[in-house]
């Protein structure tokens, strides 16, 4: 439990260190499982990295990579961390012209090693490194930070975490990016972003989306969902046809459904998969109108 406590302190203390900051706060938005258990005050289940979205993209990359590296090596200083291997780099790291204007983002990961450790081995990069304190729930000390970039944000909410505004997503916001995010897996999309491995198995999504609309009543038939939804595909350039084929790709995302149970509480009923699948097909077919305009 006191390991738990640590990894939840770590990411809170992330998510405020770079979100809560007056030079960052106005273009970063907070989404994923973290918002859910910080922002939503929502912790049905355990997520590791912390996800971000950039309202467009950033001018000046190394000058934010220093930024990041200053907010972060402040926060955990004042717990008695020193911040080790810090990493801010372009995610991917090569991308064609076509692309580079709503495709992509960057990847941030640091290490934690305690200032007494840090001390007695700073001589030492590699005794540093095995010194370094476990902050994931795998033992990994690489804590890791995804931006993601050119995102639809103007639906955006203020949430207060520790003292601290934050910008993360709306409900109909988290909603919206997730359907697409299952789109997105479709061979469909693949030739748009020059995809060439294979998709990924998003069963997580199909609950986190039941989670949120259970809790915050989003209705799918709204014109104000419909405006997100339209706007949050057009920022990636997915097309709203393929909501409609979501139904065919069961089997596809049934496959990760074992490590979502990995990783629900204990205390949260899940269902089988086919009962989250099924409702969120019913769900979308409101949606249809979308594509057909």
């Amino acid at each position: 439990m006191e390991q738990l406590q640590f990894f939840n302190d770590v990411k809170r203390k992330v998510i405020v260190a770079i979100l809560g900051d007056d030079d960052l706060a106005d273009q970063l938005v907070l989404k994923g499982g973290n918002l859910l258990q910080f922002a939503y005050e929502i912790s049905y289940r355990a997520s590791k990295d912390v996800d971000i979205s950039v309202d467009g993209d950033f001018t000046d990359t190394e000058s934010i990579g220093k930024k990041i590296n200053q907010c972060l090596s402040k926060a955990f200083k004042a717990d008695g961390y020193v911040l080790l291997d810090f990493r801010f780099s372009k995610k991917p790291s090569r991308i064609s012209a076509d692309l580079e204007d709503f495709w992509g983002g960057y990847a941030c990961e640091f290490k934690l090693v305690e200032e007494e450790k840090y001390a007695k081995s700073a001589d030492s990069p590699e005794l540093l490194r095995r010194s370094a304190t476990p902050v994931n729930y795998n033992g990994s000390p690489v804590f890791k930070v995804d931006f993601s970039r050119h995102e639809f944000c103007e639906d955006k909410e203020e949430f207060v975490i520790d003292g601290y505004t934050v910008n993360g997503y709306s409900p109909r916001m988290f909603v919206a990016e997730k359907i697409r995010a299952i789109c997105q897996q479709m061979p469909e999309y693949a030739p748009v972003v020059h995809r060439t491995r294979d998709p990924a198995s998003r069963a997580r999504d199909f609950v986190d989306i039941h989670v949120i609309v259970s809790h915050y009543g989003v209705d799918f038939s709204s014109s104000g969902f419909h405006d997100i939804i339209r706007r949050t595909f057009e920022q990636k350039k997915v097309p709203l046809s393929l909501i409609g084929r979501i139904g065919e790709h069961r089997e596809a995302h049934e496959t990760s459904f074992a490590s979502v149970k990995d990783t629900v509480s204990p205390t949260y009923d899940l269902q089988d998969f086919d009962f989250y699948f099924d409702w969120l097909c019913n769900e979308c077919e409101v949606l249809e109108p979308l594509w057909d305009e």
